[in-house]
Formats: C-alpha cells, sequence, structure tokens
C-alpha cells in the first residue's frame, strides 16, 4: 500500500541579529514548531535560515512572521544569488 507524499517546499529566509549560537538555536527552534516543517538549516556566516516545509500546513509568510516576533527580523529571499550577497563586515570583500 503506498502513502501519499505531502508536498515540500524549500525556501531561504533573511535573518537579521543572529549573532551567536544562542540566536541560531533560538530561530531553529522557532521554526522547527512550526506545523509541517521537516528541516531547518541556519547559515551563520550568511544570516540565512533554510526551511523545509509543507506549503499546506504553514505558508512562506507564517515562517517569516515566526521567526521576525522571536526577535530576529526576517524576509523570504526569492532569486537566491548568494555571490551577489554583501560580506559580514560590509566592505564589499568576497
Amino acid at each position: 500500500m503506498s502513502q501519499m507524499q505531502t508536498p515540500s517546499l524549500t525556501t531561504t529566509f533573511d535573518v537579521t541579529g543572529m549573532t551567536c549560537g544562542g540566536c541560531e538555536s533560538h530561530v531553529r527552534t522557532t521554526v522547527g514548531v512550526l506545523p509541517g516543517v521537516r528541516t531547518v538549516l541556519i547559515e551563520p556566516d550568511s544570516g540565512r535560515a533554510t526551511v523545509t516545509f509543507d506549503p499546506e500546513l504553514t505558508p512562506a509568510a507564517a515562517v517569516t512572521q515566526a521567526i521576525t516576533a522571536a526577535g530576529y527580523p526576517a524576509r523570504e529571499v526569492n532569486g537566491d544569488t548568494p555571490g551577489l550577497r554583501p560580506a559580514p563586515c560590509g566592505c564589499g570583500c568576497r
């Protein structure tokens, strides 16, 4: 008997204010408890969170809202182009 696979969406979010492991853990936990969330990958150097989730249970906007409500302003990344992101130091180096 086959089981129906629920849809998955993987989306990247820019997250502002993650400055330590505690911040990363807080964001991971906040997102991880949302319905349908399967994985949460935090990239501290780039300030990004990549989340795989069921969009029928939790839309991307709800992920953004949850992260922001936890104290870390977030926005969904459209057309992800990491090579064009400014360096964390702000000097423009890569």
